[in-house]
C-alpha cells in the first residue's frame, strides 16, 4: 500500500488508471496488458483534469 496525499494528480491517476488483477502480479495497469486501447472516458479524463500537485 502506497501513503499519499490527495491532490489532483492523485485523482487523475485514480481515475484514469484502470488495473485488472493478474494471479502473478497482483493488479497490473489496464494499458499494460492491452496497449492502444484506450475508452472515451478516459480520454476525456486524461485531458480534462489537472495534473498539478
Amino acid at each position: 500500500m502506497n501513503e499519499a496525499t490527495w491532490n489532483w494528480r492523485l485523482m487523475k491517476t485514480i481515475l484514469t488508471v484502470c488495473h485488472v488483477y493478474d494471479k502473478e502480479e497482483n493488479y497490473v495497469a489496464f494499458d499494460k496488458l492491452v496497449p492502444g486501447i484506450e475508452s472515451h472516458p478516459i480520454k476525456f479524463l486524461k485531458k480534462a483534469m489537472p495534473d498539478y500537485a
